[in-house]
Parts: C-alpha cells; structure tokens; sequence
C-alpha cells in the first residue's frame, strides 16, 4: 500500500470522526467512545502498515516503459528501454521483498532507480547495496532477496 493511499484512509478516517462528534454532540460519552475508537483503528492500521512486508516492484515487466538509472557518484543516468533489459531488472526487483524500518533523512546515494510505468505511473527508490534499500524519507529493510546492485551499477559505469 503506498503512502498516499495510508494517508487518504487517515484523511477519510479522521473525517468520519469528526462528522460523528458533529452529529452526536462535542460533549456526550458516545463521542468521546467513537473517537476512542476511531484512534485506536488508526493506530492499529499504521502498525500494520508499517510492518508489513511488500514487494519492492509488484509488476509485469510489459507495463514497464523504461527504467532510469542514476548514479550518485557520476551523475550519469541510463535510460533502459530494451525489452530484455526491463524483464532482467523486474525480475531481479521483484524478488527483493521489504520491509518500512524507520523514517528518516539521508544526504548522498549510490543509485536512484526510477521504474516508469506505460500507465504513466513511476515507482523509485535508492539503492545503496544488495540489501540497502531506501525511498522518500523511509529507510527499508530486506527481508528477502537481494537487489542485484553490481548488475544495476554496470549499467552506469558502461
């Protein structure tokens, strides 16, 4: 589940409370009971959210229209179009399975993988080793497989 879709579950979650406290009455034992339980859901859906873990590319290489990538070392990008390129690459990416480990802010990377979508979708993450996985400010742990970074890397050293 991407953040987007969490935060719009929160936004709709939040919106539902206040239109009951609206409703029921600021003050009354039932309020305060749905927004108990209106928290709780909310807290329980983030914990779940944040434990479970995802596929690092949940994709059919087909629906792939290119992948970039960026290294942070060179400044030198590859764009991948290639039809044998894309399906290595997906394969590879969707075996690695992670996990949200902590938020956080890191300055510098190896490589910025951009996956592009023909639906014009785009899914990107930063990839620092075999099993150095990062994204926005959400810093991954794998939980299964490896990225395969030597292969990513000679895309861009070539």
């Amino acid at each position: 589940m991407s953040v987007l879709v969490f935060a719009g579950a929160l936004v709709i979650l939040f919106a539902a409370v206040g239109a009951a406290v609206w409703k029921v009455g600021k003050g009354s034992r039932r309020a305060k009971a749905v927004i108990g339980a209106c928290i709780g859901l909310a807290t329980v859906g983030a914990g779940i959210w944040s434990l479970m873990p995802f596929r690092m590319i949940d994709v059919k290489a087909e629906d792939v229209e290119s992948i970039v990538i960026f290294s942070g070392h060179t400044g030198k990008d590859v764009t991948l179009t290639d039809d044998k390129d894309i399906s290595g690459i997906v394969e590879c990416l969707g075996d690695v399975r992670l996990q949200r480990s902590e938020i956080g802010m890191r300055s510098g990377y190896s490589l910025k993988v951009t996956v592009n979508m023909k639906n014009g979708g785009s899914t990107e993450y930063i990839i620092n080793g075999d099993t150095a996985v990062s994204g926005g400010f959400v810093i991954y742990k794998v939980t299964e497989g490896k990225t395969d970074y030597d292969r990513l890397l000679t895309y861009v050293e070539n």
